[in-house]
């Protein structure tokens, strides 16, 4: 195979990976994905969607990532930002902060990803429409921050 042909094959991979990722959500949590996106892009964020379908942005010098969720007819709408685990934190202590937040913050749930350099902080709401999704996002990104925040200090106090 030359070269050409081994890429063009690659991108339909790549492709029907992405679209396979797309095809588990309803037409509904695809459009409310888009409404999302467009209204972010209004507001000055730049977002895009990244490889797991996530709308993915920067927001006060961090990147956050929105997933929509159909459940059952109902959109849940899960706001999540990474936290960069110090080398001098192990993974024990890592995974005690990350049941800490369990404990303290009823609302949101942090977990620490396989390579164990980041924990993900997540919260999760379900959302009725764009019009409360407009209405809530300040109120939820600033949760969302409280709560990294508090891992922050937990791992720099380690």
């Amino acid at each position: 195979m030359n070269l050409k042909k081994i890429l063009m094959v690659m991108t339909m991979f790549i492709a029907m990976a992405m679209s396979a990722h797309a095809a588990d959500l309803t037409q509904k949590a695809l459009n409310f994905r888009t409404q999302i996106k467009s209204y972010l892009s209004s507001e000055g964020y730049s977002p895009s969607i990244d490889s797991d379908g996530d709308v993915k942005f920067k927001y006060n010098g961090y990147t956050y990532y929105i997933r929509v969720i159909d459940i059952s007819g109902d959109i849940m709408v899960r706001y999540m930002v990474g936290v960069t685990v110090p080398d001098n934190v192990g993974r024990a202590r890592a995974n005690k902060i990350c049941l800490n937040v369990a404990q303290k913050k009823i609302c949101a749930r942090a977990f620490l990803i396989d390579s164990g350099s980041t924990i993900f902080v997540q919260i999760d709401a379900f959302c009725s429409g764009m019009t409360m999704f407009k209405s809530l996002f300040e109120a939820n990104m600033t949760l969302l921050d409280t709560v990294s925040d508090d891992v922050v200090s937990e791992l720099q106090n380690s």
